[in-house]
């Protein structure tokens, strides 16, 4: 992990062994090793959750392309034609529903003069 070489690491657990001494040097090398370990989890937790979010735009991307392509017919000629959205006339279609149920109720009133 620290790329040390063999002569790095025994002068490391030399000066170790002085300065902790050798009752705690147990200790303190499984403490050592234990955040060694947390920290490879942590990021291989991190990398799994930067695959997933790329996965997941992916899969953004691929809902946009089909919807896009759900917008789209073949008509009787067999040409390729953008569907109607109904959504941009549906406030028109509110309004003139509600004008009509106005007009039943109240046949006298005119409508659309308010």
């Amino acid at each position: 992990m620290f790329d040390l070489s063999m002569a790095e690491t025994s002068l490391t657990l030399v000066v170790a062994l002085l300065l902790i001494g050798p009752e705690e040097l147990p200790g303190v090398i499984r403490g050592i090793r234990n955040i060694s370990r947390k920290s490879q989890q942590t990021f291989k937790q991190f990398t799994n959750s930067i695959m997933e979010i790329e996965e997941v735009g992916g899969l953004k991307d691929e809902v946009s392309k089909l919807n896009a392509d759900i917008r789209k017919i073949i008509d009787l000629d067999g040409n390729l034609r953008e569907t109607y959205d109904i959504s941009d006339i549906m406030p028109e279609i509110v309004r003139n529903k509600q004008s009509r149920e106005e007009a039943v109720k109240d046949p006298g009133k005119v409508v659309g003069s308010e």
